[in-house]
């Protein structure tokens, strides 16, 4: 072998085969983003959101997977892995050590598709300049305008 050959023989047998993009195969749990059908927040999880969007995808794609963050509790998932249980979804738990994804569920495929908003819509959140910052009370008390 070579000089070249042996440290690299070498350096894959210390850390591993070389890998493209792994920070974005660390923050989409396992997967590159260009695979990604939907990929949904641990807040939205927290408020279960994003199940009526899954089993539309699921029904459209019928060879999609379901990964799961498994730093999640336990719980917090347990309507997603119900609905791949009734569904038959394939689902995994995927647990990173080193990074902790914003992502809570993600629902990928085994091939590139490149969607471009794979984000669940956002709802209607009031402007900060339209909602009127309530004063304290002593304010509104000495103010002269009644606004």
């Amino acid at each position: 072998m070579s000089g070249k050959k042996l440290d690299d023989y070498i350096t894959e047998g210390i850390y591993g085969p070389k890998e493209i993009k792994q920070d974005e195969k660390r923050k989409y749990l396992g997967t590159y983003r260009e695979r990604v059908l939907l990929a949904i927040y641990k807040s939205e999880v927290h408020q279960k959101k994003g199940i009526s969007e899954i089993k539309a995808l699921k029904n459209k794609y019928p060879d999609a997977v379901m990964l799961l963050n498994d730093r999640m509790n336990i719980n917090t998932l347990k309507p997603y892995r119900q609905l791949a249980t009734d569904s038959n979804f394939t689902y995994r738990y995927i647990r990173n050590e080193t990074v902790d994804s914003e992502y809570g569920v993600i629902i990928a495929l085994d091939h590139a598709i490149e969607i471009e908003n794979i984000h669940l819509p956002e709802e209607n959140i009031p402007n900060k300049n339209s909602v009127k910052e309530k004063q304290p009370w002593w304010k509104r008390l000495f103010s002269s305008s009644n606004e």
